[in-house]
């Protein structure tokens, strides 16, 4: 479906200002879906370079985070917006990234290739202020279909670790809102201890910063909150065999702590609309469109959906030999 720029542009405008109508919902629905064309192409490309990556993962940017992202930044625009579809190649160590990194790299040297690379940000070597890790690689098509030239893709690349904390992050801020480190909200001390823990799984952390972390677990008991979560799920059509081209929303209920999982039809036009009511209406649950996956490389892929803080646990306590 073909969008003019200027369409989008008024549509998140009214979005962010929480002034949308159904045809503004539906106009940014279709131009969401329209990413899902982009997204097949860089797994694609990925699929067939080395090293391979431990983990892969794809989703749109959902409804609730494009207007958080849309208000926090006034000068974002939903037509410009880098990342309302992304991909996550995720890999045993540092090395593997870099590697991989110049493979990608290679791969779309060319000016004649469907997807340019227009933007990096090495988070890895320069880390955020609150201790993210990972590599951004931002993708504009500029391919020949004419109804996604100029629609962008966002591509991290991390390391195993780096992946077990940020997942932490995002379980962290489902279940406490106050404390959202993702999008810039926590306290003091909440905002430290994962700082913390991020110099302790990049084994950059002094001895003081580790008994300083140690302090302020033993306060806070943050390990043990995280190790506490746990959630039942439920797969709609438990005898289906996913396809990695097959999308599925996830949905998680966190008062109920209860996980569904459904087969969506990006070109049905009534699975479009639950999902925009799910993303609308309930603002205890957490939704993402994803690619199809067996559930066991769902939870590898997606832990903070299964309140899932394990390995982080694991590798902390590792590295403190605690």
């Amino acid at each position: 479906m073909l969008i003019s720029k200027n369409s989008i542009k008024e549509a998140g405008k009214k979005l962010r200002d929480e002034i949308e109508t159904n045809k503004d919902l539906n106009l940014i629905l279709a131009f969401r879906t329209n990413h899902i064309s982009i997204m097949t192409t860089l797994a694609n490309t990925i699929a067939k370079k080395l090293p391979e990556p431990q983990l892969l993962s794809r989703r749109l940017k959902r409804l609730s985070s494009i207007r958080i992202k849309l208000k926090r930044n006034s000068g974002v625009q939903l037509s410009t917006m880098q990342d309302i579809a992304g991909l996550r190649a995720v890999f045993e160590n540092k090395d593997e990234v870099y590697l991989f990194l110049n493979a990608i790299k290679k791969a779309y040297k060319s000016k004649k290739a469907v997807l340019q690379i227009i933007r990096e940000n090495d988070y890895i070597k320069d880390p955020k202020q609150d201790g993210y890790r990972s590599y951004h690689l931002v993708f504009e098509y500029q391919g020949k279909k004419e109804y996604i030239k100029g629609y962008k893709i966002e591509l991290q690349l991390r390391t195993l670790l780096q992946h077990y904390w940020a997942t932490a992050i995002e379980i962290m801020g489902a279940i406490d809102s106050t404390n959202n480190i993702k999008i810039g909200k926590g306290s003091p001390e909440i905002k430290r201890f994962f700082y913390l823990a991020g110099l302790i799984l990049d084994d950059n952390a002094t001895s003081e910063e580790k008994e300083e972390f140690k302090e302020l677990d033993k306060e806070y008991k943050i390990l043990n909150l995280l190790g506490g979560l746990n959630v039942s799920y439920d797969l709609v059509q438990k005898n289906y065999k996913p396809k990695m081209k097959d999308l599925f929303v996830i949905s998680l209920d966190y008062q109920r702590k209860k996980l569904k999982i459904s087969k969506f039809d990006e070109k049905d036009r009534q699975d479009n609309l639950s999902f925009l009511g799910l993303e609308l209406d309930d603002k205890r649950i957490d939704s993402v469109i994803i690619n199809g996956e067996t559930i066991t490389k769902l939870k590898r892929s997606y832990p903070n959906y299964f309140l899932d803080a394990q390995n982080f646990i694991k590798n902390i306590q590792e590295s403190l030999s605690i």
